[in-house]
């Protein structure tokens, strides 16, 4: 039995007994026991980088306003701060990573359904939700009631917001903090609340106003608590008296001993790696700059002096 307190953030228990089951299942075919390797593994890293996500997040609210003075206790009133934009993007960064990491995360539990019932599903978690609601796959009927209630719920929010940042805009809107004379502070970081919508000027940010950071925060919890029920019915469907195993795969061969030489690179140098980066950039604006303006290409956007 697992307690609370042995569970790291992230983890799903019931993946290390049921993967482990799954690989008794598969067979001796090298080949194909290292192929199934790449697809295991995927949930529990996608479900441990939405943690990362969520961590960030926050962790870099909390930093937003770093070296900014609370307003003078003395005066009235409180003080807005608009958060600059290389701090702003950082902010978006942990929402975008959010977004991509979960909808990753339910596609990645499509094998553990299809290996554990031994049945073809799609690799889309939106796919296999279509083809219950059509009947074209029979499922258990706690999975499909399960996996129907979550997706109309969170999971289909999910697939929206990341499609949407994927093609379409950057979907946290703009960041600023309220710091009232006691300290307190009152973070705005909203989502649109039509993630469906494909044309960005037609993004709603008010009524209702949906905070980024409370907005992810729930959703981890219920994506995780549907992961959580799901490898626990499935565990149901598999029987073993053999000891669990955890493989240690290996995406490339590992060399030990003297005679081998040693695979990598060095720890890297942040100072110089910055320096390394700007220098190029340099280097490339000098060796196009030459090139402008162009007398061989015929304009296709062309600008004229505005008249009032």
């Amino acid at each position: 039995m697992y307690h609370h307190s042995m569970i790291p953030i992230g983890q799903i228990p019931h993946l290390i007994t049921l993967s482990s089951r799954i690989r008794e299942a598969s067979g001796e075919n090298p080949e194909a026991q290292r192929l199934q390797e790449f697809y295991l593994e995927q949930l529990q890293y996608c479900v441990y980088a939405a943690v990362d996500a969520v961590l960030g997040l926050a962790d870099r609210l909390v930093h937003s306003t770093d070296g900014v003075p609370a307003p003078d206790g003395a005066s009235p009133g409180h003080s807005i701060i608009l958060v600059p934009e290389p701090t702003r993007n950082t902010l978006s960064f942990a929402v975008d990573h959010y977004f991509d990491a979960a909808r990753r995360a339910l596609n990645a539990a499509n094998v553990f359904i299809s290996k554990t019932l031994r049945t073809s599903v799609p690799a889309s978690f939106a796919d296999l939700v279509k083809q219950i609601r059509k009947g074209g796959i029979q499922l258990p009927e706690r999975i499909q009631s399960l996996t129907i209630a979550y997706w109309e719920a969170h999971g289909n929010k999910i697939k929206a917001y990341r499609d949407l940042s994927q093609h379409f805009a950057v979907i946290s809107s703009d960041a600023r903090v309220t710091i009232f004379p006691d300290g307190k502070a009152v973070y705005y970081l909203v989502l649109p609340n039509n993630p469906e919508e494909k044309n960005p000027t037609k993004l709603s940010y008010v009524d209702p106003r949906i905070d980024a950071f409370p907005y992810i925060v729930n959703s981890y919890n219920k994506m995780y608590r549907y992961f959580f029920e799901l490898t626990h019915i499935l565990m149901s469907y598999t029987y073993s008296e053999s000891p669990d195993t955890i493989p240690i795969l290996f995406k490339s061969p590992l060399h030990l001993g003297a005679r081998h030489p040693v695979d990598g690179h060095l720890k890297p140098d942040i100072d110089e790696l910055k320096s390394y980066l700007v220098g190029s950039q340099l280097h490339i604006y000098e060796a196009m700059k030459a090139e402008l303006p162009r007398k061989d290409i015929k304009p296709t956007l062309i600008v004229t002096e505005k008249t009032t």
